[in-house]
């Protein structure tokens, strides 16, 4: 019998606690994606192994496929009827089959620089060429802008964190003051980028 789906089996368990704490945000959330990271970075040397990918391209498609993972346990679309590490790895390999897609397209082609990531279901090319445009403006904004601004936007718009989290990691007296410092920063990108 496989029990493998069975709430007693100390696997499907433990995918639900990450489920759970990936909820939660802030430092459990951290956790987490390191604690996945670890866990399944073997996946890595499959994809230089299997798809014939360098290390750092398989780096790369294995963090996306992390970062993806934690968005659709984000979203509630995985919801642990299947193994995590079952959904990572055909997350993984789908990931793969696309960048080897991709690169084969571009090489086609005759473009050699470096590929450009979108999603599979992009109409309009001069819409990423606007769209890459504007995140380049918006990343040499927040180089300017300091570290400081950095950490605070990053720690609370892709990793989760309360206020208070983020005041307690920055050394700040309270969560109100990190309020303030993020408005004050989002304006001031807002400027910035235009």
């Amino acid at each position: 019998m496989n029990n493998t789906h069975c709430p007693s089996n100390p696997l499907v368990r433990a995918d639900r606690h990450l489920i759970h704490d990936i909820h939660q945000g802030g430092v459990l959330r951290e956790r987490c994606t390191s604690q996945l990271y670890d866990t399944y970075q073997g996946l890595i040397y499959h994809g230089c192994k299997t798809y014939d990918l360098s290390l750092q391209e398989s780096q790369d498609v294995f963090a996306d496929s992390l970062a993806y993972l934690i968005y659709q346990i984000d979203r509630e679309v995985f919801r642990g009827e299947a193994r995590i590490s079952t959904y990572l790895h055909r997350i993984f390999c789908n990931r793969c089959l696309t960048f080897k897609r991709n690169a084969r397209v571009l090489k086609r082609k005759g473009m050699t620089e470096e590929l450009v990531q979108t999603a599979d279901h992009t109409p309009d090319p001069c819409a990423i060429a606007q769209t890459n445009d504007k995140i380049h403006q918006l990343e040499l904004a927040c180089h300017r802008i300091g570290p400081h601004c950095q950490q605070i936007l990053w720690d609370s718009a892709y990793l989760g964190f309360s206020l208070k989290e983020i005041a307690g990691r920055i050394g700040l007296s309270s969560a109100a003051s990190v309020a303030t410092l993020k408005s004050r920063y989002v304006r001031r990108l807002r400027k910035m980028v235009g």
